[in-house]
């Protein structure tokens, strides 16, 4: 099973100094990235080829903006024009930016938040038999 927020979370957690979570935003650390699954275009009916999209999460302390967007900025680079790795058993041929950096704003602990898009293309690991053929 693919699980694309858990795999850039891997990804990611090997290369940023912050803790890295999926699927869930832990009300401590201040200091955190979340990989978050956002659906994805439709699978290819034909090919082992899916086009997930992950949304990454920054928070920063309170009043350290500048640090936050630091690390999405490092996030973004990390990520952008990755070269094609396998991660989990599935083959992740190409990830891409769908935009720069968002503000969204402070929650209620006063923390900027700030989220990054990716899509990608990736080839899953079958786990029982499918009608698509790898690629």
């Amino acid at each position: 099973m693919t699980i694309p927020s858990k795999d850039l979370a891997s990804l990611l957690d090997d290369a940023l100094d912050w803790d890295v979570f999926y699927s869930k935003k832990p009300t401590t650390p201040d200091n955190l990235v979340i990989c978050h699954d956002t659906g994805g275009f439709p699978s290819n009916p034909r090919f082992l080829m899916d086009s997930p999209t992950v949304q990454i999460e920054i928070r920063g302390n309170k009043d350290e903006y500048d640090e936050a967007m630091g690390i999405a900025e490092e996030v973004h680079e990390l990520l952008l024009g990755h070269s094609q790795v396998t991660i989990n058993g599935t083959l992740y041929v190409g990830i891409w930016s769908m935009g720069r950096i968002n503000d969204l704003g402070r929650d209620d602990n006063d923390r900027p938040l700030l989220s990054t898009n990716w899509r990608m293309i990736t080839e899953p690991a079958v786990l029982s038999p499918s009608n698509r053929d790898p690629l």
